[in-house]
């Protein structure tokens, strides 16, 4: 028999990473969003063996990223590599420089991979699925938390899901609910339908997070960015849709909310400026990990205490708070105090250039809801990252 000629298997293998890299995110958020040290490497070493098994395989040449992108984040990851020389947990400090790795990898192989639209209409459309098994979850625990648990910690009463605490769980819905906002309002009809459901879900768990720094998020970034895209294709439909989505989302979180409680969180955003910050526990915490989180900048400006190493250092600094927390609920300070100045600096010019690109293009002419929905979403999490969640997080979910 005459051999079959030998073909380049690369689009099925493209394929298998691109949606290998939504199971491994699905895994991630599954498993407590990151936090543990098990999700973290299963990261790393997926996305590093994914994009080896790729190199290997492949008989043409990769889409590459502007150079200048490239260089940014290899410049971060290459500074976080050399404060890791100086960690305050060398360990620690290693095992966070591979999940970086793995990032990157992960990074690449989305923006190499797809070839065409509907490819990247393919990858959204298994995020979203990946989003719906995670709020699904999430509304499961919450339920159960309301309900059939008496007594015991009040934050098992908060929409917490799969990350075990409200604020995590509140950057994970804001990112992407203004993307599963954008599939309600265009698309074809079954998937709108679907998405519609997903909305909904999505924005009564963060009602029900009575996280007011998420909330606070989740409207700017959607009246900045997602909200000039749908003016710009005005449609008396689109406009109904979501109104029905703001309107039940919101009416779900209320009806489910424990009575009184979310007006009180609501209110007492406009009194934290005029009150006494001793009176605002959380705001208080917020203040003093701020003032910490300077002291080890001051101490530690260049190298910093190395990546993921913030805990260890924590104890000497943190003498006033009635717990340790893991992160100093600031992404950017923590970028400052573990990789120094220079990490800082870094980290927010790769992110610049990642994403100014996107937000120009909710201002363009045929703007579409979809990049709306991304670069709202993506907006929502960076001025989350500023009060809450720690760095590595907020850069596995983007």
């Amino acid at each position: 028999m005459k051999a079959q000629p030998k073909t380049d298997d690369m689009r099925n293998i493209g394929r298998f990473a691109l949606f290998g890299a939504v199971a491994v995110a699905l895994y991630a958020a599954l498993h407590g969003g990151g936090h543990e040290a098990t999700p973290r490497w299963v990261v790393a070493f997926a996305g590093i063996a994914m994009f080896l098994l790729l190199l290997s395989r492949s008989h043409r040449e990769f889409v590459l990223p502007p150079a200048k992108l490239i260089l940014s984040w290899a410049l971060f990851i290459l500074w976080a590599g050399v404060s890791t020389i100086f960690s305050a947990d060398i360990d620690i400090s290693m095992g966070e420089l591979l999940m970086y790795f793995g990032l990157f990898a992960f990074g690449f192989i989305a923006f190499s991979i797809p070839e065409n639209e509907r490819d990247i209409s393919n990858l959204l459309t298994a995020l979203l699925i990946a989003c719906a098994v995670v709020t699904i979850a999430g509304w499961y625990i919450f339920l159960i938390g309301r309900f059939a648990i008496d007594g015991g910690p009040e934050m098992v009463r908060h929409f917490v899901g799969t990350f075990y605490w409200k604020n995590p769980m509140a950057s994970f819905l804001i990112l992407f609910f203004p993307l599963a906002l954008a599939f309600s309002l265009e698309g074809d009809i079954r998937r709108r339908f679907l998405c519609i459901l997903l909305a909904i879900l999505m924005l009564g768990g963060l009602v029900l997070t009575r996280s007011r720094a998420g909330w606070i998020s989740a409207i700017v970034a959607l009246i900045a960015l997602f909200a000039p895209a749908v003016a710009a294709k005005f449609d008396k439909s689109k406009l109904a849709v979501l109104a029905t989505i703001l309107v039940l989302g919101i009416a779900l979180g209320l009806l489910l909310s424990p009575e009184g409680v979310i007006f009180e969180r609501v209110a007492s955003i406009s009194e934290i400026h005029t009150a006494d910050l001793s009176d605002d526990q959380s705001t208080m915490e917020r203040v003093e990990m701020l003032s910490a989180s300077l002291d080890i900048v001051a101490d530690y400006p260049i190298f910093g205490v190395g990546t993921r190493a913030w805990p260890a250092v924590r104890g000497l600094y943190l003498g006033h708070l009635k717990y340790l927390p893991r992160f100093p609920h600031n992404a950017y300070l923590r970028a400052a105090t573990e990789n120094g100045i220079p990490g800082f600096i870094l980290l927010c010019i790769a992110l610049l250039l990642t994403f100014v690109p996107l937000w120009r293009r909710c201002f363009g002419d045929g703007a579409s809801l979809v990049s709306a929905g991304i670069a709202a979403g993506t907006t929502g999490l960076f001025i989350h990252m500023a009060v809450d969640i720690g760095s590595v997080y907020s850069l596995s979910l983007i």
